[in-house]
């Protein structure tokens, strides 16, 4: 019996797909700063986090994971951006 069910659950599992485009966050954290009554998010490494702030880090390209300013990181909802002009 468990002979039939090895290539029904061999053939079930490579119709599964994932998705391609969508950008895993591992090893997130996230940074919050509240300023005018609105709060901003930033995803961060871990570590480059806690080597930012003790100053052994300098390049904040290192340490951000993605260069946007958000919202909400976990819904994926970015800050709009203003320009100065505006």
């Amino acid at each position: 019996m468990s002979v039939l069910l090895v290539p029904l659950i061999a053939s079930m599992s490579q119709r599964i797909a994932q998705p391609v485009t969508q950008v895993r966050l591992t090893n997130v954290a996230v940074v919050r700063l509240r300023r005018a009554g609105k709060r901003f998010e930033v995803a961060c490494y871990k570590n480059k986090v806690v080597s930012w702030r003790n100053g052994l880090e300098d390049d904040l390209d290192e340490v951000l994971q993605i260069p946007s300013v958000f919202q909400n990181v976990s819904k994926v909802r970015c800050q709009p951006i203003r320009s100065p002009l505006s």
